[in-house]
């Protein structure tokens, strides 16, 4: 069986939240940092450096979800493989996020983030970070 990657979970956990959620479907966004930008180094470089002064930021979540809670601004959510980690600038994005009200959370299945969404707009407790 093939290992499930990162975007794979991502595309459905997107897909159940936009089924099940369709009055707020359109307020969960991806923000693509990770996308693979096309040409030569010199190509891809300039493209990441247009992108940063559109306001791309290295660290930035996966996805947000652009819905207060009882207790938070919004929901901003990590997506990671079984295995896969933070990076710095990650881990200080969620700092920084946290430090002004946000939730943040580092989801690894489909499970996890159906946890995590149902128990954020409901207002109850949920695991925020797990790395």
């Amino acid at each position: 069986m093939r290992k499930k990657t990162e975007s794979a979970t991502q595309i459905g956990c997107v897909l159940w939240f936009r089924m099940t959620y369709r009055p707020i479907a359109n307020l969960l966004i991806s923000i693509p940092n990770g996308s693979r930008l096309a040409g030569t180094q010199g190509q891809r470089a300039a493209q990441w450096a247009r992108l940063k002064r559109e306001g791309a930021k290295s660290g930035a979540p996966d996805l947000v979800l652009f819905v207060p809670s009882i207790h938070h601004h919004g929901l901003m959510i990590e997506m990671k493989t079984k295995t896969g980690r933070q990076t710095e600038n990650q881990s200080r994005f969620q700092e920084a996020a946290t430090a002004r009200g946000y939730a943040y959370c580092v989801c690894r299945s489909l499970e996890d983030f159906q946890r995590v969404v149902r128990n954020y707009l409901i207002g109850t407790p949920y695991d925020i970070a797990y790395a």
